[in-house]
């Protein structure tokens, strides 16, 4: 049985406050969105499932958060799908699914890694949002977990354990 999550506040001295300019959040941002619509159309990673379409889901970035250096990222993203694409019909025309990826700047690309969870089936873009954000921002962070010991708002989450492993 899986331990429920605590909240971990990340404590004010390593509140991760880098502020990217707006040119190049846009152009991270258009990088970003030509990947996952790649993978949306080969179905890899987050996008596996037949449940997205090209055609019919849209892709939206929720929040990216950067280390101060800016040379990587936390990408949370929101997908918006048909219900008619479910087996069980719900009564609204959209659903909504959300994740992440690590991104690590190389040169003049970025390096991609689907860090997951997945929030699934949520009916409300705005609460996905939300919960999205609580989750990576305040229980992430597990002082059970070696891999995952700070939240992605946390300046040490940048050089901690989950970052080691996945750099390149």
């Amino acid at each position: 049985m899986p331990r429920a999550r605590v909240k971990e506040f990340t404590p004010k001295e390593y509140l991760n406050i880098a502020v990217i300019n707006k040119a190049d959040y846009a152009k991270d941002s258009i990088y970003v969105i030509n990947y996952f619509r790649h993978h949306l159309k080969e179905q890899k990673e987050f996008f596996f499932d037949n449940k997205y379409s090209s055609d019919s889901t849209q892709i939206t970035i929720d929040t990216i958060v950067y280390n101060n250096e800016f040379t990587k990222m936390g990408i949370l993203l929101i997908t918006q799908n048909p219900t008619s694409r479910l087996s069980i019909k719900p009564s609204a025309l959209w659903y909504y699914e959300g994740t992440s990826y690590i991104g690590i700047r190389k040169n003049n690309s970025i390096l991609l890694t689907w860090m997951g969870p997945s929030f699934t089936k949520a009916e409300d873009q705005q609460e996905l949002s939300h919960d999205i954000r609580e989750y990576f921002f305040t229980e992430l962070a597990d002082k059970r977990d070696s891999l995952h010991k700070y939240n992605m708002n946390d300046t040490r989450f940048w050089s901690g354990p989950y970052l080691i492993k996945i750099s390149p």
